[in-house]
């Protein structure tokens, strides 16, 4: 009860109390939403029973009770009439006041819950006035447009509603004007520009005062129109669709017994539009037979298991067409009750076609490709004989060629059988680039991976090249980076085959200039990987923009008059690109007409580090002179010095050299280039010695020349007293070791005794030559016996003959031809294994070596080594240094064993007894790999015992004895026997063995080291 009603009631029950003259008035006011609330005037009775006590109901006009008046006294007494119509009065005024006092409570909770409801609607809800100002909006309606309610306050619709629906907007608030009511769509615009859509229902209403408003709700279903037109769009998609894809719908209501088909489902049976299926009518479709018989069974399978089914059957339609359909089905349960069924159907006619034409066409592929892979393989075999009958007679040229040359001639001699040398292997490179070439059409040519010595692949590459490009007047540069890692694994003979092909390229377009080789590392990645960039640049001609992309192509070059001024078949760069696109890379070009070009490529390459090499006494040169007139020469010679921290003065001639040597105190070590304008470097050194009076030897010189450089320039040396000479281009590690023997007198000493070593091998060796080809058995038989004067020599045609020969007398080495009559190489170096004591013999396969794989059958077939013809005397040297082992005595060959080496833990006597007749670099040499691969070795060893890999110990244990053998570490490989053949890890020597061969390697390391150091 509020204040004012209280002041009111009091009023009226002072007022009763007077009229009537009663000592208490009271009102008392009741209804089930409040308890009771009494309203006294008067002075309290204490008499439990007044004596006047008069009570009247307060009653609204619905005859509901709302209270009651009251009126007492002590006195008793009666009212007159004027008094009961008072009282009469009284209670219509009670009342008017109590029935206003509750409907201004209910109006009060109406706006109140109306207000809560405006407020947190989630729709759009506003009022606004018949010209369209919002009065007032909801939260939602707020947010939904991208206002706040502050923002709208001052809004009118015309603001919300987008101009070109101006007349949707007037329409509608005359219709809510005239009507009081309206309904629809209308298109909204939010305050970023983006358009929207509302369902509205809005109502006119009226105030107390009279005014009128609009009261609008709406929700906003601009979601649900774009969801709306997607699935429209969709049903559009899906029904053109199935009718494209000839897929109808089915479904069957098994509980009122009816079958629905849809369009695409009549037309696929081609019945009218409006035909009406039943379940036997739609089964009695089905080809009479095993379709009908399977479709019965699917269905009955799948009304009682609820399986679905999907099935490849054949229907006749009502036109007595034969079709080939898909029939998919699923089943629908209620209550354990099949009450649905419903599926697809779809005409696969043209698919079943189709599959028939695809396999009479596999059918058809299958006989074209056995013929196919018989016609490649009568093209391999072709090429494997054309190559075979090609060469035959080309090797022989070119190896008697090369035999003839070494002999005593004339000028002219000489010059013709260069040419004819020279002519015989263009040749015979010719026919290498087009087989290179069948082959990686044909996908046979695999890359051969290995670890190889980065340092040493890069130098032998440049010296490949290096007689021809100094033949020309070219300078040819090396230049390795220091940062490149000292090995690799890579395919070496497939890389050097693009070098050379790029500097091959690279001389025979340059007429002036020079040629580099660059090799360095662009980036080390993880797992020991780096991206290294291998980078040939001449000075050449180079080569037009329009025409860099045509010489990748087969059988192209820049233009036809390349060919007939250059030669050549077109191949190299093609087969280079392809053997680089097995390797992950591709070249790139750089050039100019008249600026010469580059090309590059860069490959990733898994890498080992070695370990730094030292060189004796470097540290005690501080200060070198570099006389060169090419400036990147001296730039490739200085990197290389201040990698030792040597410090370097340039001199580009020999004039620039005397001066500066006036001027200075002197030099530790002058590199003097040979070949330079004006004054070369022979007289400048003349002119040293005579200005400034330095004695032969007293000034360290080491003079860069070319492998063409004649005797003249050794006798020269040897009178001018220059130390050493290195043949350009420089490599790294034979520049610190010429720097190393310069500084160190004794050990120069022993480089010069090393260097006038014979050249051949001694002792009576017993030598196997098997080669069908007549001219082929006489240059073997002639290189060999230039480099083994006492050796015999047995020939054999074929293999039958040399496994005759073998069981009569064990040979100490065999050259195997692969290619022969009766019994080919592979077989008769089996057959030979296979003979007491043929298991030791060092065989060694003669081929042409380039059939796919032809070096790994060689080593399958259990040969030792592989060298390719035409026979070099030089190579064949280095596997008879390899594989020979030559004692002091003159006797027949045989390989040292552990009982016939002495019981210590390194005898160099063994090592040098088994190389005979080599110089101490081959020593060294074969030194460093050994320590390489015991360390390699141990680290192996760790692992494999720590995984208790018995196999594993047992192979690493026969490769150390093996070596170690040859090495002459006998304690080393008797361990390494009883690893070999150890059986269980609970072998009471199983970990002192481990620990044994570990403590022994690290020793003979050890002694290996020292040895190497007494080398220089």
């Amino acid at each position: 009860m509020n204040a004012i009603l209280q002041q009111e009631l009091n009023r009226l029950t002072e007022l009763a109390s007077l009229v009537c003259n009663v000592q208490v008035a009271t009102i008392s006011i009741s209804d089930d939403q409040q308890p009771s609330v009494v309203i006294a005037y008067g002075i309290p009775i204490t008499v439990p029973e007044p004596p006047f006590l008069r009570t009247y109901d307060l009653k609204d006009n619905t005859g509901h009770l709302l209270g009651i008046l009251s009126l007492a006294d002590i006195h008793a007494r009666e009212l007159d009439m004027r008094q009961e119509k008072a009282i009469a009065l009284l209670i219509q005024e009670i009342v008017s006041h109590i029935t206003d006092h509750y409907h201004y409570e209910e109006l009060l909770d109406s706006e109140l819950n109306f207000r809560a409801f405006f407020e947190n609607s989630h729709g759009l809800m506003c009022t606004h006035d018949l010209e369209g100002r919002l009065l007032t909006v909801n939260n939602a309606c707020a947010s939904i447009l991208g206002y706040t309610c502050e923002e709208m306050k001052d809004m009118t619709l015309a603001d919300i509603v987008p101009a070109q629906y101006e007349n949707e907007l007037y329409a509608y608030l005359k219709k809510i004007s005239t009507e009081g009511k309206a309904h629809g769509l209308m298109i909204t615009i939010h305050k970023d520009g983006t358009m929207g859509s509302v369902l509205f229902n809005n109502v006119l209403f009226r105030n107390l005062k009279g005014e009128t408003y609009v009261i609008g709700n709406a929700i906003d279903v601009t979601e649900r129109q774009v969801l709306e037109r997607d699935l429209r769009r969709t049903r559009e998609i899906l029904e053109r669709t199935s009718q494209m894809s000839r897929i109808g719908g089915w479904e069957a209501d098994l509980v009122n017994r009816e079958l629905f088909w849809s369009d695409v489902t009549r037309a696929i049976h081609e019945v009218p539009y409006n035909y009406q299926p039943t379940m036997a009518t739609a089964i009695g479709f089905y080809k009479e037979g095993e379709n009908r018989e399977a479709i019965t069974d699917a269905l009955r399978v799948s009304m009682e298991t609820g399986e679905p089914w999907d099935l490849q059957l054949q229907i006749i339609t009502a036109r007595g067409q034969e079709k080939w359909v898909r029939a998919i089905g699923n089943a629908e349960f209620e209550n354990g009750n099949c009450k649905r069924l419903y599926g697809t159907f779809q005409d696969i006619s043209i698919t079943k076609e189709a599959e028939q034409q695809l396999i009479l066409q596999k059918s058809n592929l299958a006989a074209a490709k056995q013929q196919a892979e018989q016609a490649n393989m009568a093209k391999s075999e072709f090429l494997a004989n054309m190559s075979h009958e090609i060469r035959t007679p080309l090797n022989g040229v070119i190896g008697f060629t090369e035999l003839v040359l070494k002999t005593e001639l004339n000028e002219t001699q000489h010059q013709y059988l260069s040419i004819v040398n020279q002519s015989a292997n263009a040749l015979l490179s010719i026919i290498n680039d087009i087989l290179d070439f069948s082959k990686i059409e044909s996908g046979k040519l695999e890359l051969d991976i290995d670890k190889y010595d980065l340092y040493e692949f890069s130098s032998q590459v440049s010296d490949i090249v290096s007689y021809q490009a100094q033949h020309k007047g070219l300078e040819m540069l090396l230049n390795v980076s220091t940062q490149l890692p000292r090995f690799a694994w890579f395919d070496e003979v497939r890389l050097k085959q693009i070098l050379i092909n790029l500097l091959g390229n690279a001389v025979k377009f340059t007429s002036n200039g020079e040629i580099e080789l660059r090799v360095r590392p662009l980036e080390f990645l993880e797992d020991d990987k780096a991206k290294i960039r291998f980078e040939v640049r001449d000075t050449g001609i180079g080569i037009k923009p329009e025409k860099q992309l045509k010489i990748f192509e087969a059988f192209r070059q820049e233009d036809a008059s390349t060919t007939k001024k250059y030669g050549g078949t077109g191949l190299g760069l093609t087969i280079s690109n392809k053997l680089l696109a097995l390797m992950g890379s591709e070249l790139h070009i750089e050039s100019g007409v008249g600026e010469g070009s580059t090309f590059y490529f860069d490959i990733v390459l898994t890498t080992v580090e070695a370990p730094a090499e030292n060189q004796d006494n470097l540290e005690r040169i501080k200060d070198v002179l570099i006389v060169d007139d090419n400036d990147n020469n001296r730039r490739i010679l200085k990197e290389m010095l201040q990698m030792k921290g040597i410090s370097c003065t340039e001199a580009r001639s020999g004039f620039e050299a005397l001066e500066l040597l006036s001027t200075n105190d002197g030099y530790d070590i002058i590199l003097m280039d040979y070949h330079m304008p004006y004054m070369d470097g022979l007289e400048t050194v003349r002119k040293m010695r005579h200005h400034f009076g330095t004695k032969p030897r007293e000034q360290g010189i080491i003079l860069l020349h070319s492998s063409s450089d004649d005797e003249r320039i050794i006798t020269a040396c040897e009178q001018l007293g220059i130390g050493q000479r290195m043949v350009k281009p420089i490599k790294i590690h034979e520049l610190y070791n010429s720097l190393s023997l310069l500084i160190n007198k004794e050990k120069r000493k022993r480089h010069q005794q090393e260097q006038q070593a014979e050249q051949w091998i001694g002792g009576r060796l017993n030598i196997l030559i098997v080669e069908d080809n007549p001219i082929n058995m006489l240059l073997a038989t002639t290189v060999v016996r230039r480099i083994a004067h006492d050796a015999r020599i047995y020939e054999a045609q074929d293999g039958i003959e040399a496994i005759r020969i073998c069981r009569a007398q064990l040979p100490d080495l065999i050259l195997m031809d692969i290619q022969m009559p009766i019994m080919n190489g592979y077989e008769a170096t089996g057959r030979i294994r296979e003979i007491k004591g043929g298991q030791r013999i060092p065989i060694i396969a003669l081929t042409a070596g380039n059939l796919k794989g032809e070096r790994e059958k060689c080593m399958e077939a259990g040969m030792n080594d592989f060298i390719s013809k035409p026979l070099i005397q030089e190579k064949l040297m280095e596997l008879f240094r390899k594989w020979l082992t030559i004692p002091v005595e003159e006797e027949p060959v045989h390989l040292i064993t552990v009982r016939e080496a002495k019981e210590e833990h390194f005898n160099i006597a063994t090592l040098e007894t088994y190389l005979m007749g080599e110089d101490r670099a081959v020593l060294k040499q074969l030194l460093k790999l050994t320590i390489d691969e015991l360390k390699s070795a141990v680290s192996e060893l760790q692992a494999a015992a720590a995984a208790v890999d018995i196999r594993k110990i047992n192979r690493i244990g026969h490769k150390i004895r093996g070596t170690s053998q040859i090495i002459g570490l006998s304690k080393l490989a008797r361990i390494a026997d009883q690893l070999d053949t150890l059986a269980v890890k609970h072998e009471p020597e199983f970990s002192q063995l481990i620990e044994a061969m570990q403590e022994e390697a690290l020793l003979t390391i050890q002694l290996m080291e020292e040895q190497i150091a007494t080398y220089g």
